[in-house]
């Protein structure tokens, strides 16, 4: 069994990636979009998996303080190496993309009534401040406005 969700998941992530190589592809030809550094097929093959193992790491401790170094341990690679795969796979570093879905997560939580301080906690922000400042720079609003005006779009589209 565990033999079978291992090579879905592989090849799950071979296709995610297949797809992604030929969008940039397209969009290379169509507009001025630069393709990021070349993915090597043999690079591709060994880390997919790698690299699935820490974003589902990543999503599991979204609000605890994750280091590289924990994530790269968590993964059995070196931090350096590590650094150097996930930003070639994703587009993202470890941090920018965490800090991403950390955002993505207190976008959802402003649609309940909780406070926005608890938003930013349970969220994985250590500080309200950072929080509210990353999600300005983000959404171009900050959580008390965007939080406003997700309750009179829902009210519109009764």
């Amino acid at each position: 069994i565990k033999r079978k969700k291992k090579k879905r998941t592989q090849k799950k992530l071979e296709m995610e990636s297949n797809v992604k190589e030929k969008l940039e592809e397209v969009l290379s030809r169509f507009t001025n979009y630069e393709i990021p550094q070349v993915r090597h097929a043999r690079l591709k093959k060994h880390h997919l998996v790698t690299i699935e193992n820490a974003n589902k790491y990543l999503t599991d401790n979204l609000t605890k303080n994750i280091s590289l170094e924990e994530l790269a341990k968590h993964c059995c690679i070196s931090p350096f190496h590590f650094s150097r795969i996930y930003k070639i796979f994703t587009g993202y570093s470890v941090y920018q993309y965490l800090q991403l879905m950390r955002l993505k997560h207190a976008e959802m939580l402003l649609s309940t009534a909780l406070p926005v301080a608890d938003i930013a906690f349970q969220s994985g922000f250590n500080s309200i401040d950072y929080f509210s400042a990353a999600f300005k720079k983000q959404y171009n609003s900050s959580p008390s406005s965007f939080r406003a005006h997700q309750k009179k779009t829902a009210g519109f589209h009764k």
